[in-house]
């Protein structure tokens, strides 16, 4: 997804990249200006835009299809993440839902606050992390239990998230948090003259590859976290 253009496919077959756009006039808002994008258990590609809401797109057909709540159309959908074969969690302009897809049913998850910069993660035991303006919030979806950690900096936005063991890792816009679910203890990690430190404070993205290092991309570009020396 990108912003004007629409859906790009790259096939690693053939290289070739497939453009998907909606047809609009050049006197309204762009559904083509996308923000977010998740796939669904069905093959559907779920795609959150800046003006239009949310569409839905069927890449057997190359169609798309409106799929709004009575108040998200004509507004963004910044974040996104498949629950089930029929759940999505939408993060909106400042709200969160949850989305029965077969329905077209919204339901509105109280207490949360999202902006352009929420993110949604499930972690292997099937807990729901978001962060958001306001901290990081924790959805237990079985039992239907919400809890909030608020972040120790009310100036701090989450920017990125991701589990791994017993371990959150928090991007943020003040630097790389990192949070140990049995001490219950946070580390700050931030920019400093030793060298050794991490990059900058503006995390953008934390990826975990296939050895388990942890990489985090700033707006200076990657660093790799060691875990022995931190």
């Amino acid at each position: 997804g990108n912003w004007g253009e629409g859906l790009n496919k790259f096939d690693t077959r053939t290289n070739r990249v497939y453009n998907f756009k909606q047809v609009s006039s050049s006197a309204e808002k762009s559904p083509n200006d996308i923000w977010s994008l998740c796939k669904d258990q069905h093959g559907l590609i779920w795609v959150g835009t800046y003006w239009k809401g949310l569409y839905s797109f069927d890449p057997s057909r190359q169609t798309f299809r409106s799929v709004n709540g009575p108040s998200t159309n004509n507004t963004s959908v910044f974040t996104l993440l498949t629950i089930d074969r029929n759940t999505l969690l939408v993060g909106g302009n400042e709200n969160f839902w949850w989305v029965n897809t077969s329905a077209n049913t919204w339901t509105k998850i109280a207490s949360i606050e999202n902006n352009p910069h929420g993110h949604a993660y499930r972690d292997r035991d099937g807990l729901i992390w978001i962060g958001s303006k306001n901290g990081l919030s924790k959805i237990d979806q079985n039992q239907n239990k919400f809890s909030y950690l608020p972040l120790d900096n009310k100036q701090r936005e989450v920017t990125d998230l991701l589990v791994t063991d017993s371990t959150l890792w928090l991007g943020t816009n003040k630097g790389l948090t990192e949070y140990d679910f049995k001490a219950g203890t946070t580390t700050l990690f931030k920019h400093s003259a030793n060298l050794g430190s991490i990059g900058s404070d503006q995390v953008r993205k934390i990826y975990r590859d296939e050895a388990g290092k942890i990489w985090v991309l700033t707006e200076f570009g990657f660093d790799e976290f060691d875990a022995k020396s931190q």
